[in-house]
């Protein structure tokens, strides 16, 4: 059976057994935008906040505590593209509820469609060398990462290792979780939005879910609010913007930094053919939201041209990555979502 066969499974025979509730970021910070994520013009990111497991196994004797999270969404022209990531923290610090803040994803562009979570707290039962490979898989799990074409095979890799070791060792799910979204107008109560997802188990008689919120990114509970003690839980955090914090990408970044470089020494044309790699790779880039890919091309236009003015060997406030530039040259987000993703004519023209 397929891991995510499996968690789905579990979630569907225990629904009685745990507790789900969705929680706004309002309610730890007034003024907090919680608006439903537009697609084709907002970013999302999934986080584990906080992991707090109870006294009811003996992790890190003869159990080892692993979550595995997958995210199913309309990426890279894949209407079902799957990431998954692996954390594994100690029985020490677990035991205690740290707040872990562990990002489950990077910064994803939401296409619209539906965007599938599944997660799971998973109990794999070994000796001691079995932290090791579950070390060696986690370590694996943190390439995936931009570019999405690398992403989305090392995240089949991590699932099936992580399906794999459940196999062999005998383990389980010992928690559950599973959700879809959507994006608004279709009726539907879950809408893509940010805020925070919380799966405790505990029946609900136990651990009301309109007691329960979130203060710092810790689960509180209770009338005064207290960090939830006694069961284990996986509170998780659906991140929203719209726009990127993060421009490192590798595959418009270094054909960038050529085309600067052979321009400041003169080689017009060497420096014209990088131009135009990195004009390509931002144009199809598949991490952008489709207004963001004019801004991208505008930006690295406005910086070459600003190379062929200063002249032979001068590279005014020195070789800007991409992030900079953006910082510096980026096209307003209305005027650019107003205009929309430039056309392959607009893209390679003297002037967008």
């Amino acid at each position: 059976m397929r891991l995510w066969d499996m968690v789905r499974g579990w979630v569907d025979q225990n629904s009685a057994s745990y507790v789900y509730a969705r929680l706004p970021t309002g309610r730890e910070a007034t003024g907090t935008d919680n608006a439903a994520l537009k697609p084709n013009a907002a970013y999302l990111r999934l986080w584990l906040s906080e992991l707090c497991l109870g006294k009811s196994v003996a992790w890190g004797k003869s159990w080892f505590p692993v979550v595995h999270a997958e995210v199913r969404l309309n990426l890279a022209g894949r209407e079902t593209a799957m990431l998954s990531k692996v954390f594994r923290g100690t029985s020490q610090e677990l035991g205690r509820g740290v707040r872990l803040n562990h990002p489950l994803t990077d910064l994803l562009p939401y296409n619209g469609g539906v965007v599938e979570v599944e997660a799971a707290l998973l109990a794999l039962q070994g000796e001691n060398y079995l932290g090791t490979a579950i070390g060696v898989i986690q370590e694996f799990s943190a390439l995936v990462g931009p570019p999405l074409s690398q992403a989305l095979t090392v995240s089949s890799k991590v699932t099936t290792g992580v399906q794999e070791l459940l196999s062999a060792t005998q383990g389980g799910v010992h928690l559950g979780f599973h959700d879809a979204f959507v994006s608004e107008g279709g009726g539907s109560a879950n809408v893509l939005r940010p805020g925070y997802l919380a799966v405790v188990l505990a029946r609900p008689q136990e651990v009301k879910p309109d007691g329960l919120e979130v203060h710092s990114d810790r689960l509180l509970y209770g009338d005064p609010p207290k960090p939830l003690e006694g069961y284990d839980y996986l509170l998780f955090r659906i991140e929203g913007r719209a726009e990127r914090d993060d421009w490192h990408l590798p595959d418009i970044d270094e054909p960038l930094q050529e085309a600067i470089i052979a321009l400041a020494q003169g080689k017009r044309r060497v420096g014209d053919a990088y131009e135009a790699a990195a004009l390509a790779a931002a144009m199809r880039c598949p991490e952008f939201v489709s207004h963001d890919r004019r801004r991208v091309v505008t930006a690295i236009k406005d910086e070459l041209a600003s190379v062929r003015r200063a002249g032979f060997g001068a590279v005014g406030g020195g070789i800007r990555p991409l992030g900079a530039i953006m910082e510096a040259r980026a096209m307003p987000l209305r005027q650019a979502a107003a205009l929309g993703a430039p056309s392959p004519e607009e893209v390679f023209s003297s002037r967008l």
